[in-house]
């Protein structure tokens, strides 16, 4: 399967909000309302202003099956944060988030300049951090009780990964 990465585009958004709103996927992300596909053109547009994120959409075989995105791209420490990984729950487990993960860790250590990529994952969502754990990232440390989510504390895991551990 050829895995790649693309800007996100409009056409993009009305499967991006079925995906974030599926009770599969919706648990496991920290922002926890409802995504309103009204609204999200006016969010891309948000996200093509700032120039400390960038979002991607992730194709598998020519088909949109996911995002993710580098946020918090700061330039002076030469770092930033993974976010937003999604992959079409309907597709998960056949390698394309593993894939689309390594591909945006060649783009931000041998294109951005990056030296450092952290991420944040809540302690209870395994599947992910095995997927993290696999790319290289290594755990830092818990953040105990770091977010409400669904009424209730949760646990957040901080993992990050150097340029050199690759």
């Amino acid at each position: 399967m050829k895995v790649s990465l693309r800007p996100l585009a409009e056409g993009d958004l009305g499967r991006l909000a079925a995906w974030r709103n599926d009770p599969r996927v919706h648990p496991f992300f920290f922002f926890d309302g409802r995504i309103d596909p009204e609204r999200q053109g006016a969010w891309l547009d948000s996200v093509r202003r700032d120039e400390t994120r960038r979002f991607f959409a992730v194709e598998a075989d020519g088909d949109f099956a996911g995002t993710l995105s580098l946020d918090r791209i700061d330039r002076r420490h030469r770092s930033a944060e993974l976010g937003n990984v999604l992959v079409d729950p309907d597709r998960q487990g056949a390698g394309i988030g593993r894939r689309a993960v390594e591909l945006l860790l060649a783009l931000a250590f041998e294109s951005a300049g990056l030296d450092r990529v952290e991420l944040r994952v809540f302690t209870d969502n395994a599947a992910a951090i095995r997927l993290y754990e696999a790319c290289g990232f290594r755990r830092e440390g818990v953040e105990r009780g770091a977010v409400v989510r669904d009424d209730r504390r949760r646990d957040v895991l901080r993992m990050a990964i150097l340029k050199g551990d690759r």
